[in-house]
């Protein structure tokens, strides 16, 4: 667009809602993963000629939580679009004190568990936590944030006693299932608030950790069932620690961050996107 180079300062990838790669480069567009046609104010204004263009103009409330969505400058309504269509669509606003708008972190998506049913857990637990936090009597709640730590962790079924207000039950029992361990391994969830993205066919979810300790660790991203058994992995490229981006999507997750680092070489920046169901990987060169 022959734009200015301190014009990027503040651009960012938003998301992607399964069709199309969502950005804020002075204003919101996108790119449509399909053909890989640019998608812009135009295509907004036909789809909703009705429509007050400063629902896509202004990007300062745009978000993505599976579809792209924005709120009006006063907080009083907001609008999702229809991923191909670009209908928009009103939605009851969802308040969210002290992070808008400010740009989620990478462990913002980080999870520890998930019920699997009403009375059993599946969770990514170090021997320290499972003497701790979810040892026998303890509490777990449905959503649990995963610390970003440096810790080898197993998967382990908890078994649960009757939930109470269907928010959190107590700890009867946790078993590990099996002996292989992951350096700093989380679920994947679709924002800070919710429990780790579902898949079916097999029932399961999404995991990340961290290939090696060390300068050379990378993150792997993998499916696994509800029995913990691993599906696939796919191995980003991204330097964990220098992970500065996830994006989810109920299609694919997008991951940026640089290559691990190498002597006299500056690190190259990558846009990796991981389909949730069968693992398909393409990486971009954010290089220009």
């Amino acid at each position: 667009g022959e734009l200015e180079g301190n014009s990027f300062s503040l651009a960012k990838i938003l998301g992607s809602d399964g069709r199309t790669l969502w950005f804020n480069v002075v204003g919101v567009g996108g790119v449509d993963q399909k053909n890989l046609e640019v998608v812009d104010g135009d295509d907004f204004r036909s789809a909703n000629p009705s429509l007050d263009p400063m629902w896509w103009e202004d990007g300062r409330g745009m978000e993505m939580n599976g579809r792209l969505r924005t709120t009006s400058p006063d907080h009083q309504s907001a609008v999702e679009f229809e991923p191909g269509t670009l209908k928009a669509i009103p939605v009851e606003v969802v308040a969210t004190p002290g992070k808008w708008p400010f740009p989620p972190k990478p462990e913002d998506f980080l999870c520890a568990g998930f019920f699997t049913s009403p009375n059993t857990w599946l969770g990514l637990h170090s021997t320290a936590e499972v003497e701790g936090e979810f040892a026998p009597k303890k509490f777990v709640r449905r959503v649990v944030r995963q610390e970003d730590a440096k810790q080898m962790r197993r998967f382990h079924r908890g078994a649960l006693d009757a939930p109470v207000d269907d928010r959190y039950s107590r700890i009867l029992s946790m078993e590990s299932l099996g002996n292989e361990e992951y350096l700093n391994a989380a679920f994947l969830r679709m924002d800070a608030g919710s429990e780790p993205l579902r898949l079916g066919d097999p029932d399961g979810a999404l995991l990340i950790y961290t290939s090696a300790p060390g300068l050379n660790g990378t993150a792997i991203i993998a499916r696994v069932d509800t029995e913990g058994r691993i599906i696939w992995k796919v191995d980003t490229g991204i330097d964990r620690f220098s992970l500065s981006q996830i994006l989810p999507g109920t299609n694919s997750m997008a991951f940026v961050g640089t290559r691990p680092p190498v002597p006299d070489k500056v690190s190259e920046p990558l846009l990796v996107i991981v389909e949730n169901g069968t693992g398909r990987m393409v990486a971009h060169s954010l290089w220009q």
